[in-house]
């Protein structure tokens, strides 16, 4: 089994606020735009020996999004000699899994058998234009899994256990500038 799968969106958001009081007029304007990209693929092997079924499945997917952000004030509301902010925010993500599934239907339960693995790397960049500044984060995750799942129909009643076992693994860097 062969699964594609591609979606982009877009969104843009637009906001002017008016704020008058007796001593001050405060004007805000919002604009902000975001585009986004996902693309993923899935491929499934799926096998059936008498009581057992049995699958590995392998999926990759990359997401890119980018946010436009820009806020103009009569007032200094930003922490810098500007009366406007524009922060631009670049992500990327790519992630890869590969799981496998056993399932077997014994005369005293069923017992489903499930282990994986995925792998997650994530780049972020955050900058602003008039001040120059600017920061770059990466996050690479693993997780391991592992997990037992033993059902048991008795009467009307339906009785299930579950042992599950995560390891995750983070590592973050920064990049200076």
């Amino acid at each position: 089994y062969y699964n594609f799968g591609f979606s982009p969106s877009e969104d843009n958001f637009n906001q002017e606020i008016n704020r008058n009081s007796n001593l001050i007029n405060t004007f805000y304007d919002i604009e902000n735009g975001i585009k986004n990209n996902t693309l993923g693929n899935f491929l499934s092997w799926n096998k059936k020996l008498n009581s057992t079924k049995m699958s590995i499945d392998f999926s990759q997917q990359k997401n890119t999004k980018k946010s436009i952000l820009q806020m103009n004030s009569s007032e200094n509301l930003f922490q810098n000699p500007y009366s406007n902010v524009l922060q631009i925010l670049d992500l990327d993500s790519e992630k890869y899994s590969l799981q496998f599934n056993l399932k077997n239907n014994f005369s005293f339960a069923t017992i489903d058998f499930r282990s994986g693995y995925s792998y997650k790397n994530e780049n972020a960049k955050l900058s602003e234009f008039f001040t120059s500044e600017s920061e770059v984060k990466n996050l690479k995750t693993h997780d391991f899994l592992n997990e037992i799942i033993i059902k048991k129909g008795v009467g009307s009643f339906d009785l299930s256990g579950t042992l599950r076992s995560h390891f995750l693994n983070f590592n973050q860097t920064t990049i200076p500038k």
